[in-house]
């Protein structure tokens, strides 16, 4: 059994360069599913959770709303905004 994912231990420690970071918008790099909707590949979500080590993250989607954990290889960085 895998186990759960942790919050980033220090949320203020400087990422890594190219690391995603909370409320980077991110788009889909493959469809997924939410309770039976589908999401297609390219819609644009925001990043609400990092989880150690930085190999998920926690993404809201507002069309269709939903709050997702995706993998690393699932989004891939659209925008940064100012922090």
């Amino acid at each position: 059994m895998q186990a759960p994912l942790e919050p980033r231990p220090d949320p203020g420690a400087t990422p890594r360069p190219g690391a995603l970071e909370e409320h980077d918008l991110v788009a889909l790099t493959e469809a997924v599913s939410d309770e039976g909707n589908l999401i297609p590949a390219g819609t644009i979500g925001t990043i609400v959770g990092v989880w150690v080590p930085e190999e998920a993250f926690e993404v809201e989607f507002t069309e269709p709303q939903a709050v997702l954990t995706l993998h690393r290889k699932q989004v891939r960085l659209h925008q940064r905004l100012a922090h």
